[in-house]
């Protein structure tokens, strides 16, 4: 049997290009600010066709042991999709992206969902600070996967798992 690799070196390929590939624009939102006004100013970078986000939700001045137990109870004691609980409590609590619209994305984690969306619905759990890291990238939305994949990696967040939901 002929073995192809023409998948891997595809693959090869692509992680090549994720790690060339740079944000254009950081965008940092903090809890003590205003979403609306954050995001009406912000709009136009962020809902670009082209433009795809990834975006890391992280506590501030927390204890991330209290807060993986506290979502942990949110979680159990709700008939919702909420994003997976991982090993280790961590400050960075979820790293995500939006290919289409990172705005209502975030209000989804913020502010919450349908009860079949996974989102973290922070105004339900979250008591704390927490801030919000938005890169836009214009890369292809498979190169945006990877891109996210190794942060969630290094990032080691408390919540959400790996790999897109298109699998």
């Amino acid at each position: 049997i002929m073995i192809d690799y023409s998948y891997l070196d595809t693959l090869i390929n692509d992680c090549e290009i994720a790690k060339q590939s740079k944000p254009i624009n950081t965008y940092i939102y903090s809890s003590n600010e205003d979403l609306e006004t954050f995001f009406i100013l912000h709009r136009k970078e962020l809902i670009q066709e082209d433009i795809f986000a990834i975006y890391i939700i992280k506590e501030i001045n927390g204890n991330s042991e209290e807060t993986r137990f506290k979502f942990e109870q949110f979680k159990h004691n709700k008939e919702i999709a909420c994003p997976k609980l991982n090993h280790n409590p961590s400050d960075v609590l979820y790293v995500g992206s939006s290919s289409k619209n990172v705005i209502n994305r975030l209000k989804q984690h913020i502010l919450g969902a349908h009860s079949k969306t996974y989102a973290l619905r922070l105004v339900n759990w979250f008591q704390g600070e927490y801030e919000i890291e938005i890169r836009t990238y214009k890369v292809a939305s498979n190169i945006l996967q990877l891109i996210e994949d190794n942060l969630s990696h290094n990032l080691h967040p408390a919540f959400g798992k790996t790999g897109g939901n298109n699998k």
